[in-house]
């Protein structure tokens, strides 16, 4: 959109500032409009740079940081609405790590006590032959 409105007015020996000027003074609500979106719009293109040029140059701190200040709720909208996770999670799935897991520490707490007396043993066999 900036680079066609960038050709309209260059078309017009107009900069852009300048296209964004009579935009806005024209009468007509429709080009002052017109002219508010693409201020908007070039700002808005204007914090992406920024915010690419931070994740592309800066550490991990100074990454998050530029990513907050620069934060953009459309983007980061349809980012969320894309997302597809790299694991299908489906309720089945949760359903049987769910049972995994409780299996897992199941398995754990009846052997604690044996693996406990295990080594209490082995530890006084190592005292004893000191």
């Amino acid at each position: 959109m900036i680079a066609e409105f960038d050709s309209q007015t260059a078309s017009q020996s107009l900069t852009r500032q300048q296209g964004i000027d009579r935009l806005k003074a024209n009468p007509e609500a429709l080009a002052q409009e017109r002219g508010e979106a693409i201020v908007e719009d070039v700002d808005r293109a204007d914090r992406l740079a920024r915010q690419q040029e931070a994740l592309k140059n800066d550490g991990q701190v100074a990454r998050l940081a530029g990513l907050i200040e620069n934060f953009d709720a459309a983007t980061a909208g349809q980012a969320i609405r894309d997302y597809e996770p790299a694991v299908p999670v489906t309720f089945e799935a949760l359903w049987w790590g769910r049972r995994a897991g409780d299996r897992w520490m199941a398995t754990h707490l009846v052997a604690w006590p044996i693996r406990r007396r295990l080594r209490a043993r082995s530890l006084g066999r190592g005292v004893r032959a000191t």
